[in-house]
């Protein structure tokens, strides 16, 4: 079995997603900003939170120590304290909370998106450490007024706007440092279509709103991508993953429409909505991160799958 990614759904899904993302926000830029914070939202109902609920089923596969009913029930105890930690840091300091997630999402999302290129020793920390803080600094650089404005949502107060542009700034020229030396390190092995990529989203987070352009990498970026590897890695068919994704994304558009239903005729704060989000998503991501983490290490040391190029 290849464990290749097809690329048509590694390369234009996303793609196609990003573009039409750009177009929206170009034809209609004087609603851009809100738009992107509800994509922002709607990001979990589309692919974010059913890729990460697969955590429930893909560990069994590739540990078989895990099958036993004692053994899956002391993981999914482990899980969840994790999971508590993170609430517990929100709740007793939010600038270390927000920080945390900040970086272990750069990294997260940084190694976890590596393949199909090369994943082992130098240029898969150089990788992971461009495509992270990329992801993750662009938006700060670009529009740092409304990070500005969301950090406050949450903290009460916030950095200045040119604070936010200059971290942002050092992070994005950081992760070109990275994205450079990966490349010197793989060379003459391919290298291009993973810089390409990389300009690419330096393009698209200046042209699309903060909140927008995270949506997009979350949810057709990351999250796809996430649920290619573990096609890949389960063996199961499209199918069979989407059956198990599906359960968890009909149980959010449900619940959802029943917040929407007993909400309705109430005004409804987005920046309060988008601050709840947040926290719960950077509880849920902790426990989600470390345990990819795991498992890129055992693929990086030759344990695991080899998914570079052929």
């Amino acid at each position: 079995m290849s464990h290749r990614p097809a690329s048509s759904a590694f390369y234009l899904a996303p793609w196609t997603a990003a573009f039409l993302a750009f177009l929206l926000a170009e034809i209609f830029p004087a609603g851009a900003e809100r738009e992107g914070e509800w994509a922002f939202l709607a990001s979990a109902l589309i692919l974010g939170l059913p890729h990460g609920a697969l955590d429930l089923w893909w560990p069994r596969v590739e540990w078989p120590q895990l099958r036993g009913a004692r053994a899956y029930l002391a993981f999914l105890a482990s899980y969840l304290l994790v999971m508590g930690v993170m609430a517990l840091v929100w709740r007793l300091h939010v600038p270390t909370a927000f920080g945390g997630f900040i970086l272990l999402t750069a990294w997260h999302w940084g190694s976890g998106d590596l393949w199909p290129w090369p994943q082992s020793g130098g240029p898969a920390i150089a990788w992971s450490l461009a495509k992270g803080l990329l992801v993750m600094g662009a938006p700060l650089a670009f529009h740092p007024d409304e990070v500005q404005a969301f950090f406050a949502s949450l903290n009460g107060a916030s950095f200045e706007a040119s604070q936010w542009k200059r971290l942002g700034a050092g992070l994005v020229i950081l992760a070109a440092v990275a994205q450079v030396a990966g490349a010197v390190l793989v060379y003459p092995r391919p290298w291009f279509a993973g810089t390409l990529e990389w300009v690419g989203l330096l393009l698209l987070a200046w042209r699309l709103p903060a909140f927008g352009f995270i949506a997009v990498y979350f949810g057709w970026f990351h999250a796809l991508r996430h649920l290619l590897r573990v096609q890949a890695l389960s063996g199961w068919t499209m199918r069979a993953l989407l059956r198990r994704s599906g359960i968890v994304a009909l149980l959010l558009v449900l619940a959802t429409a029943g917040f929407w239903w007993g909400a309705r005729g109430t005004k409804i704060d987005l920046s309060t909505s988008l601050a709840v989000y947040f926290m719960g998503l950077s509880v849920l991501t902790l426990p989600h991160a470390l345990l990819i983490a795991v498992w890129d290490r055992r693929s990086w040391l030759g344990a695991g799958l080899d998914l570079s190029p052929k």
